[in-house]
């Protein structure tokens, strides 16, 4: 059994707001958690997108070609998620749907390997409607958030989430310069893969196998 993380998803600008209340093991990567955004709020993935940190001046775009790949499939959200109260997902950089995702508890035993819709309010918007801003306009046209879609159902998604997600184990990745983040020597991300396998055991005041000069206990093995 793991860690959970109960997040609130809001779509900044709605009105009256949409927004979902998921719960997700801490474990995942920043690409699994835009899968399962994708799912709760009902999107296509036809478009590009990426999380922002702006507290911690950091981005993490979607794959590639126009995304960091490496970042993206790798970095588990709980590598970052203890220096934020909150931070964002845009979807569509035309449409710009800003997803305001706030941190509200971490759970100390998530008996699950997939995600699950607590609470909700609002429907799903129809992709390509314009932006928030453009469903409201239309909304006397009917070309807004339920348009050909059925009622949400927290049931029906939650079914869908427990068969279409199992994520069983840990996608790793190393961030060399960890301890830099929120300073003000902090630029960029510095991450390694860390091997899948390791033939020999490393010791605590061994040198640290990211290649960052610390002893393993003061580096990766915190």
């Amino acid at each position: 059994m793991s860690k959970g993380y109960q997040f609130k998803i809001i779509i900044k600008e709605s009105n009256p707001l949409v927004w979902r209340r998921i719960v997700v093991p801490e474990y995942i990567n920043f690409a699994q958690l835009h899968e399962i955004i994708q799912a709760v709020f009902g999107w296509e993935n036809d478009h590009l997108h990426e999380f922002q940190f702006p507290k911690i001046g950091i981005r993490i775009t979607g794959a590639e070609p126009f995304g960091n790949e490496c970042m993206y499939e790798n970095i588990r959200i709980k590598n970052l998620l203890g220096y934020v109260k909150w931070f964002y997902y845009i979807y569509d950089f035309g449409d710009n749907w800003v997803h305001k995702i706030e941190i509200e508890k971490e759970i100390e035993e998530y008996p699950y390997a997939y995600p699950q819709v607590e609470k909700y309010k609002g429907n799903n918007f129809q992709e390509d409607s314009g932006g928030v801003f453009a469903s409201w306009e239309d909304e006397l046209d009917n070309c807004i958030q339920a348009a050909g879609r059925s009622e949400y159902s927290i049931s029906d998604m939650n079914e869908y989430l427990k068969k279409i997600f199992n994520f069983k184990g840990e996608r790793k990745a190393i961030i060399k310069n960890i301890d830099e983040i929120g300073t003000p020597e902090f630029k960029k991300l510095n991450i390694c893969l860390e091997p899948e396998t390791r033939s020999l055991k490393i010791y605590p005041n061994d040198s640290c196998i990211c290649g960052s000069g610390k002893k393993y206990k003061k580096c990766c093995g915190k």
